[in-house]
């Protein structure tokens, strides 16, 4: 298939979606990068992960536009090495992981910036995700909160509901919460999502949203997949997300493989 009438952007969701859990992508999903590339579509990522942690990523897809990052609060070029677009956390998120950090003693707590992770509290999944990525976190305070672009606070599954409801309880109007995972709820500025930054992306690199192909398997993904052309999601996906989606692909590490299939019965080969 060689696409020469319109721009075509396949955006995926990185972990759960084109990735397994600790492992990488599969040779079947960079085949089929390869062959989205050569047929003249757009390709990148939107993730939750910060800039370094999704380079390797992009670069292996050899994706050809910007990316997602941090769940929507960053537009990131990583062929110009700069940000498109940046929404950090406003300063109240501070007095809330306090809060958290003071009520949950045995959760842990992550924060992000444009190139560090930082470890506000410590537990297992924390180390699990810093052994994973090969990261060695500084130590700080929740008033050390300057510039961040992510908050995450870990926690066993059974309990991140809780933690979740916790939080929509304290945060104010320039703040919401999302799970990110089982174990992973998020803290955002109120108008981030992954959605809000595809809609500035499609304007950047001028494509309609009617062409696009997005994939995504969790509670972060929802807002890309209600306004992209096309959704998709993986079976593992929780049913909320699924029944929102036009499309539902089985196999993580097929995930791009079974999505250039539907774009070729759309498109024409």
């Amino acid at each position: 298939m060689e696409n020469k009438q319109k721009k075509i952007l396949v955006i995926t969701d990185v972990d759960g979606t084109i990735v397994p859990k600790a492992a990488d992508i599969s040779l079947e999903n960079l085949k089929a990068a390869q062959e989205i590339i050569h047929a003249n579509m757009l390709l990148t990522v939107a993730t939750g992960r910060c800039v370094n942690a999704t380079r390797e990523i992009h670069k292996k897809l050899k994706a050809n536009v910007p990316a997602i990052l941090y769940n929507g609060s960053c537009i990131y070029d990583y062929a110009q090495e700069k940000c498109l677009f940046v929404e950090y956390q406003p300063s109240t998120v501070a007095d809330v992981i306090a809060k958290v950090a003071e009520k949950y003693k045995d959760c842990g707590i992550l924060m992000a910036d444009l190139s560090c992770y930082y470890m506000v509290k410590e537990d297992k999944y924390l180390d699990w995700f810093f052994e994973d990525f090969n990261i060695k976190p500084s130590a700080v305070k929740p008033q050390d909160c300057v510039n961040m672009l992510k908050v995450v606070i870990t926690c066993d599954k059974e309990k991140s509901q809780e933690i979740c409801e916790f939080l929509n309880g304290i945060v104010g109007e320039d703040l919401k919460v999302v799970c990110s995972a089982e174990m992973f709820v998020e803290i955002l500025p109120k108008a981030v999502s992954k959605g809000a930054a595809l809609l500035k992306l499609v304007e950047i690199i001028n494509v309609r949203m009617e062409d696009v192909f997005a994939i995504g398997d969790y509670y972060n993904d929802l807002e890309i997949l209600e306004i992209a052309g096309y959704s998709v999601a993986m079976a593992h996906a929780p049913e909320v997300i699924k029944k929102l989606c036009k499309y539902v692909v089985e196999n993580v590490d097929k995930s791009l493989v079974d999505v250039l299939s539907i774009v070729e019965r759309k498109y024409g080969n």
